[in-house]
């Protein structure tokens, strides 16, 4: 049995030396194809232009998230204003803090 252990060890220690070995090539191949196609002359012309794609989705979503929430800002403050001219309150949870219950 301890001759088993010991062969599924030694596969087991080749498995990560082989899977270490190709993330190696891997990463040798990445520099290797960026050094040929020179990626120094061609990579600051694509990071502006991902940074201006980048600035146009940020400002679509602001005016998105905008758009969505100003109508429930706008009824929450009209129905608080509406609330403190009648004379309404909201009921507090406090109370059921104090219990000892959830917020």
């Amino acid at each position: 049995m301890s001759l088993l252990r010991d062969i599924a060890l030694i596969v087991l220690a080749l498995q990560g030396v082989f899977v270490a070995l190709v993330l190696v090539a891997v990463l040798a191949a990445v520099n290797y194809g960026l050094y040929r196609a020179q990626w120094w002359r061609r990579f600051p012309r694509f990071l502006a232009r991902v940074y201006g794609i980048l600035l146009l989705v940020r400002e679509r979503v602001d005016a998105g998230a905008r758009a969505a929430a100003t109508p429930v800002f706008f009824v929450s403050e009209k129905v608080a204003a509406l609330r403190g001219a009648l004379g309404l309150r909201r009921v507090s949870a406090a109370a059921n803090i104090q219990r000892g219950g959830q917020r």
